[in-house]
């Protein structure tokens, strides 16, 4: 097959992450279609210079390249049936929701059947990210048409990786979201004991970050925990919860033991318990706070 260069980028899902990747496509000049089932984040878009497509159906058939950021298996299932009858090759589609592999490998059949490639693809960051210009990519899959969209994927992205055949950009991701909930864990505990052994929350953030310990979890949620914001975003619990089982499968499936992220995946369902459910990860931190004798209302910082 003959890939074609990029002109038209179409999102599918304005999310909080389809948003972003949207607007900074459209900030990397490109030509974006938006489509959403919500009305709001469809008017932010267009206010933002996009097109709002009318339907799926016309953004499929108007994009070079469809860039899909859905919330579940279900969502895709129901993209795909409006798809399949409106998209058709060279257009690439890339998949970039963390959802069931098999429900990926599906889509990837049915619009193979069309004479359309799908890429599995995964990001490694927030809405902030994509703002920033700090987001990573992988993709797995056909690298002819990976290397055909690369250019419009560094519209969004800060790094696009090719990781090698389709699904191994999803399981790269669950390795990362992996260390992620360890990670998440190991800075609310490290903030917690820092400030009760007396040191100024910000000096805590800038001298551990500065240090071999620091991470980019540490500074992206230490920075939160010191401002007491946490704002839904990105990383929820119930998204944390979501993608605990498609880690818990992934292990069982390679056979490896992970007892660390068993234990970090208790201390998020620990603190879904006391109502940090809708708040940030960084909110583990009231947790810790609870847990050390604090009797403040750890959902309301």
């Amino acid at each position: 097959m003959v890939f074609m260069s990029v002109s038209s980028v179409g999102v599918v899902g304005l999310g909080n992450m389809g948003l972003a990747y949207g607007l900074r496509l459209l900030q990397s000049n490109f030509e974006v279609r938006g489509f959403d089932l919500r009305q709001e984040p469809l008017e932010l878009f267009r206010a933002a210079g996009g097109i709002a497509a009318e339907s799926g159906a016309e953004l499929a058939s108007q994009s070079d390249l469809i860039i899909t950021s859905l919330p579940g298996d279900a969502a895709l299932e129901a993209v795909m049936e409006w798809m399949l009858p409106s998209v058709a090759a060279p257009t690439v589609v890339v998949e970039t929701s963390t959802i069931d592999p098999a429900v990926k490998s599906k889509a990837r059949e049915q619009l193979q059947e069309r004479g359309v490639v799908m890429l599995d693809a995964t990001v490694s960051g927030t809405p902030e990210s994509v703002a920033a210009g700090e987001l990573a990519l992988f993709a797995g899959g056909d690298r002819r048409a990976f290397e055909a969209v690369e250019a419009a994927l560094l519209g969004f992205a800060r790094t696009a990786r090719h990781v090698g055949a389709f699904g191994q950009a999803t399981r790269l991701k669950l390795i990362c979201n992996l260390l992620v909930t360890i990670n998440n864990v190991a800075t609310a505990e490290a903030m917690s004991l820092g400030i009760r052994a007396g040191f100024d929350p910000e000096f805590l953030l800038e001298a551990v970050g500065e240090s071999v310990a620091g991470s980019r979890i540490w500074d992206l949620r230490g920075a939160m925990m010191v401002a007491g914001d946490y704002r839904p975003g990105a990383a929820s619990y119930r998204l944390v919860a979501k993608d605990g089982l498609l880690i818990e499968a992934l292990a069982r499936d390679a056979g490896a033991f992970t007892p660390m992220f068993q234990l970090a995946g208790q201390f998020h369902r620990a603190g879904e318990g006391i109502g940090l459910s809708d708040l940030d990860a960084a909110s583990l931190l009231e947790l810790y706070r609870l847990w050390s004798g604090d009797s403040s209302d750890p959902s309301a910082p």
